[in-house]
């Protein structure tokens, strides 16, 4: 295990042996990271896919950086077809571990079959419908989409569920079973699979039990019951099938000349017209398949594009905990002013829950100490003319507190600007010092300096 901080390797002691800070609660919190790892790990062996999927979400909410929970997360889910879902784990991955990770393999591979990852996004697009056509009521529609996904993506345990729960609502209980049947091979201890299965069960068996019960015939002879199959059989005499095989011939004849000979006329007519139809309809739906393919093109540059975004705001989430982590750390060795700079990087719309709450103790604290010597440094800045540091530590404080020191910081920006020859930023900074400070000395003074502007000629700014 390494350090967060410096990246040394960790020993059993909880200070870090190179930086010094303490690692007791970081092991802790990627030691359970890992547990939970190995957890979704077995799970995943004997194909409880949901089990494990459940673990390792769990497993990178302790520890966003583990690399092998995120993969092995992306694998689960490429099995269970949720391949969006594989692709996010993956590409996010790459970016906590640009090299020597298996998720750069993983992506190759599905990006180098163009013809699948085609297929693949289609069949997410017709699973859409079918949720929509399910909404909507239209549920044979549904079903005729759902059998389409099954077919070109054979792991989406989640289009086995819909499909199998629409068969259930029409009474096609055997259908219904034989598509749970397929989903309970993908993922062994799924519970929603294992529910349906068990309701399917449940009316297979009442059928069953009222069909044997409708073969037989039960009646009272003397005081005994009496029961026999409801189709007997009767023994038949040469005589009767004698005339049962004159009967057969008359109307076979019949048929013939009333059914099979004109009907053999209009298909051959009709066989014309067919061809012409199906003909018409192959171009269609080949336009339409043209139509499709361009379709699915723009919706997966879009799912890529969303995909790079999430990995961007994930990268600044894990930023924003980790300089949070160190704010605290120093906050706790009584360092305000090192506690000030890291938590300057936090972004504070990013935390949730203890996070926040932690932010918002510590800052009160730090914010004051941390000013002061920002502004310290800029008025030494200022001093020693170096004017670009002292703008950049005074325009800090200012986007805190415009008012920070009387007016002094806000007073010494426009100086700054003036002494850069920056004479339009000076002027207005020098107007809100005579608005937010009327009648002061530094009032009067920036007035001077705003009359000084006036009389120049030709003001430019560099």
């Amino acid at each position: 295990m390494n350090c967060y901080m410096c990246g040394a390797k960790l020993t059993t002691d909880i200070i870090c042996p190179e930086c010094g800070i303490q690692v007791k609660v970081y092991k802790h919190i990627v030691s359970v990271s890992n547990k939970l790892y190995n957890d979704g790990l077995e799970k995943a062996k004997i194909r409880d896919l949901d089990g494990a999927a459940k673990a390792l979400n769990l497993s990178i909410k302790y520890n966003k950086v583990n690399i092998d929970a995120h993969n092995l997360l992306g694998l689960v889910y490429y099995e269970m077809g949720e391949i969006v879902g594989a692709l996010s784990e993956w590409i996010i991955s790459r970016n906590i571990q640009p090299k020597d990770n298996a998720a750069s393999y993983y992506l190759d591979k599905v990006y180098a079959d163009k013809n699948k990852l085609d297929s693949i996004n289609k069949s997410i697009r017709r699973y859409n419908q079918a949720v929509e056509h399910c909404q909507s009521g239209d549920y044979d529609l549904a079903i005729i989409q759902l059998k389409k996904v099954v077919s070109t993506n054979s792991g989406f345990v989640r289009a086995f569920q819909l499909l199998a729960l629409l068969y259930i609502h029409a009474k096609d209980y055997k259908a219904a079973n034989s598509v749970l049947k397929k989903a309970i091979k993908i993922d062994a201890s799924n519970t929603i699979t294992r529910r349906y299965i068990s309701e399917v069960n449940e009316h297979l068996e009442a059928k069953q039990r009222e069909k044997r019960k409708a073969d037989v015939i039960s009646y009272k002879s003397g005081n005994e019951t009496i029961i026999t199959p409801r189709n007997s059989y009767r023994e038949s005499t040469p005589l009767s099938n004698t005339f049962n095989i004159i009967i057969g011939i008359v109307i076979g004849v019949m048929v013939t000349g009333f059914l099979i000979v004109p009907s053999v006329k209009q298909n051959a007519k009709a066989g014309a017209n067919t061809s012409v139809i199906e003909a018409n309809e192959e171009v269609a739906e080949k336009d339409a398949t043209i139509t499709s393919l361009n379709a699915d093109i723009d919706e997966l540059n879009d799912q890529i594009n969303k995909l790079e975004n999430d990995v961007k705001l994930s990268d600044k989430t894990i930023d924003s905990y980790s300089n949070l982590l160190v704010a605290y750390q120093h906050y706790n060795d009584k360092e305000l002013t090192l506690a000030g700079e890291s938590l300057r990087k936090v972004k504070k719309k990013l935390l949730n829950g203890s996070a926040k709450e932690i932010y918002e103790t510590i800052n009160e604290d730090v914010s004051v100490a941390y000013y002061k010597e920002l502004y310290e440094d800029a008025v030494n800045a200022y001093n020693r003319f170096d004017y670009t540091t002292a703008v950049t530590n005074l325009k800090e404080i200012l986007e805190s507190d415009e008012e920070y020191h009387d007016g002094d910081a806000l007073y010494y920006l426009g100086q700054c600007y003036y002494k850069q020859a920056k004479y339009k930023k000076a002027y207005s900074t020098y107007e809100k010092v005579v608005e937010l400070f009327p009648g002061t000395v530094k009032a009067r003074n920036a007035q001077t300096q705003m009359d000084e502007i006036d009389a120049m000629d030709d003001i430019e700014e560099e």
